[in-house]
């Protein structure tokens, strides 16, 4: 399973997340057996994307995250970098905290912070900075398919304890 998730990174790049389609029968996977992709389809980590005749999946949020773990990418100063560059840029939209928060889209971040697009995209998508900094309040909803990002004012602030999961037992 872990070979289809690296060889999938390394094809991505700076691609978006579900922008490539691998196909199964193509020389590049021909060695990922057949049942991983069975798996990663179950696991929520792909999607088919079959055409007549070929093959195909997509991967998902969930698959890029963990695709990131497995490849090493996800604990790469590159990758730390680029998430501490994104948190800073949605960060700075709310300073000052306005109640109602902010608005943006890709294409502003993009400009801000001089990060690729498509992985700004796939970093809000997949909940990226959530995974890293699960402590604080990173979330941020993509509204209108996506094309606006609304970040709340409390972006970036601290987890109350009561949120920070469960309490274990007395």
């Amino acid at each position: 399973m872990s070979l289809g998730l690296r060889r999938i990174v390394e094809d991505l790049g700076d691609g978006a997340f579900d922008g490539l389609r691998c196909r199964p029968d193509s020389e590049r996977y021909r060695d990922v057996p057949q049942t991983t992709w069975v798996e990663l389809e179950g696991l929520g980590y792909v999607r088919a994307a079959h055409a007549v005749g070929s093959p195909g999946y997509r991967l998902t949020g969930a698959g890029w995250i963990a695709a990131l773990r497995v490849s090493g990418v996800f604990d790469s100063e590159k990758l730390r970098a680029r998430a501490v560059t994104l948190r800073a840029a949605l960060k700075d939209l709310v300073k000052g905290r306005p109640l109602s928060g902010a608005i943006t889209d890709f294409y502003e971040l993009s400009a801000r912070t001089g990060l690729p697009f498509e992985w700004i995209a796939g970093a809000l998508e997949s909940r990226l900075l959530q995974h890293l900094w699960s402590w604080d309040h990173l979330d941020v909803a993509l509204e209108h398919g996506g094309r606006v990002i609304r970040v709340p004012a409390r972006f970036g602030s601290k987890r109350p304890l009561y949120e920070a999961g469960p309490f274990p037992d007395p």
